[in-house]
């Protein structure tokens, strides 16, 4: 699970910024899936 606490100023911020900074973030943290990668449910 992920919790995003947005902050005051993100209101009045555009869309693909706030897209563009989640991707980043998640990418930093490497939890994007990749244009090759993919995701296999019930596998350890």
């Amino acid at each position: 699970d992920i919790i995003f606490i947005a902050r005051p100023v993100a209101a009045s911020t555009k869309y693909a910024e706030l897209k563009e900074s989640v991707e980043s973030l998640l990418s930093r943290a490497q939890l994007l899936v990749g244009d090759y990668e993919g995701i296999r449910l019930r596998t350890n």
